[in-house]
């Protein structure tokens, strides 16, 4: 049962909440043992009618069992909501650190609405499974003991009557489990990958909106929804029929007890208190058998889920070294070579690139300009030859440290990750050195646009335009003060004039940095020292 240990690890960190979880079961547990000898005892009582005290005391008893019930349901359910919320969450959180340092040719193929509604959905399948099914697994293997044990003291016949057909129930689940395997992984493979098409309509709906693609996408909605349907409804048919074939032996169990128990009142040697009690406790019995029985199948579809988190697992994260070179002085290409899909991208790129000093990366689209700066910052791999930042082959360095303090991108189509108006206000305006850098942009009226805006309204970005968002960008970029320098296309998206104090900032901050420009403007290639053309 290896989905247990792994779920505990993180159960341990919301230790409480499991802790009242368990203490709820343990006492509805126990409370439903009694319950039947209770009745038995009170119906007894009303049929002799010669113990009045015995029927007063049995529905005091049974007055105070179910209002326990009843508040502890409450509670049980309550923190079974918050141990599984947390507990999934736990998994899900490291589960996405792990996939977030997966290579990019990860993503490539596989689509991250895609993975990311997969990792939420199995996190919370083995989360609830263990702290839930598990759980009840537990009581029905003690519901069972006990009350076969009151069911034997009661009628030693119909105790040979449920173990006879405990073997049926054994039968049932070896022939079923590996179908219900395989039918729960691909139904769960469908949910994902359609959840998938659906999301990609809504968050590119703008190109959505200008190529009219709505009939293409619909298309292939459709098509994956077909695809969902029939691998929904081939599962939902197994697991019915698992259901209903668990159901008739119930149900022949249960009528072949009644005769039993009817003769037995009948002769005199069971009273009808005792035949309520020995049918509660045949019926808790068998509903304990059908738990564990059901235990199996949720065990099965469960086991999809971790299999599929184990298969992210497996996955191997890029790689990434440990030195950090301190501040940045040079940045060597020695025979660097990238190709994909049997294409060479790029071959034999020599080039030793110093602070103090701009360069430019051109060529054509499509030539590997922006691939050549995502080798150099180690965004991907696959490459031959070898990249070098103060003499050290990159492949030893902390790649992430690097990033994080030494190098400042501004992409083409930035990703400004501002999720409010407060946000936007704390970062650029004001005395920060954001807002003085886009003051030397030309966005002098940031303040006062930001500031008319209501700070409680639902915030998107796309309230700028595309060369204010480059502006943001590179305001955030020149911030950071960072010692190399990348814009790529920074001139796609601003005019004439704010390019001119562009120029100005770069040549003032390759004072200082290595400064590499992916560009196919002019006057930002006049700028340069040493062009790369690929």
């Amino acid at each position: 049962m290896k989905i247990i240990p792994y779920v505990l690890k993180y159960a341990r960190k919301c230790l409480p909440d499991v802790i009242r979880l368990a203490f709820c079961c343990v006492i509805l547990y126990s409370a439903a043992m009694i319950s039947p000898y209770i009745t038995g005892k009170y119906v007894d009582g009303l049929v002799s009618a010669t113990d009045p005290d015995t029927i007063w005391i049995c529905v005091g008893i049974l007055a105070a069992i179910w209002t326990l019930q009843v508040i502890l349901s409450y509670f049980k359910n309550l923190s079974f909501a918050k141990a599984s919320s947390r507990v999934s969450y736990y998994i899900e959180e490291d589960l996405i650190e792990h996939v977030k340092r997966l290579p990019l040719s990860f993503f490539a193929e596989n689509e991250g609405t895609y993975v990311g509604h997969r990792i939420t959905t199995d996190s919370l399948t083995v989360a609830q499974f263990v702290l839930y099914t598990v759980v009840s697994l537990a009581t029905d293997i003690l519901s069972l003991a006990v009350s076969l044990i009151a069911v034997v003291l009661i009628s030693p016949y119909v105790f040979l009557i449920i173990v006879a057909a405990s073997p049926l129930y054994a039968v049932v689940y070896f022939k079923f489990r590996k179908p219900l395997y395989e039918l729960s992984y691909a139904c769960r493979e469908q949910e994902n990958r359609f959840f998938s098409k659906v999301n990609r309509q809504l968050t590119n709906i703008k190109p959505v909106k200008q190529h009219v693609y709505y009939e293409r996408l619909h298309d292939e909605m459709r098509a994956s929804y077909d695809d969902l349907y029939e691998a929904t409804i081939k599962n939902t048919r197994f697991g019915y029929l698992f259901g209903n074939v668990e159901s008739f032996l119930r149900y022949i169990i249960t009528l072949v007890v009644f005769v039993f128990s009817g003769y037995g009142i009948l002769n005199g040697k069971m009273s009808v208190g005792g035949f309520t009690m020995i049918n509660t406790y045949t019926v808790m019995a068998i509903s304990a058998m059908s738990g564990i029985l059901g235990f199996g199948r949720c065990y099965r579809e469960t086991l999809v889920s971790y299999d599929r988190i184990n298969d992210l697992y497996t996955l191997k994260a890029e790689h990434n070294g440990s030195l950090d070179i301190g501040k940045i002085e040079s940045i060597q290409l020695d025979t660097l070579s990238f190709g994909f899909d049997e294409r060479i991208l790029f071959d034999n790129v020599n080039c030793m690139m110093t602070k103090g000093n701009i360069y430019g990366f051109v060529g054509a689209n499509g030539s590997g300009k922006t691939t050549l700066a995502d080798l150099i910052t180690g965004v991907i791999d696959g490459y031959s030859g070898v990249i070098r930042y103060n003499g050290v082959d990159l492949k030893d360095i902390d790649i992430y440290e690097l990033r994080r303090k030494r190098i400042a991108i501004v992409e083409q189509e930035p990703l400004l990750l501002i999720n409010s108006i407060e946000d936007l206000r704390a970062e650029f305006c004001g005395e920060t050195t954001a807002h003085h850098w886009l003051d030397r942009l030309g966005m002098h009226t940031v303040d006062e646009r930001l500031r008319d805006m209501d700070p409680d309204a639902e915030f998107a970005i796309t309230v700028f335009s595309g060369g204010e968002k480059q502006k943001l960008a590179l305001a955030r970029a020149l911030t950071k003060d960072a010692d190399v320098l990348i814009l790529d296309e920074p001139s796609s998206a601003i005019d004439s004039s704010s390019l001119e104090q562009l120029i100005a900032i770069i040549k003032e901050q390759s004072q200082e940095k290595i400064v590499i420009l992916i560009t196919h403007e002019p006057r930002l290639i006049d700028i340069c020292k040493e062009t790369i053309r690929l």
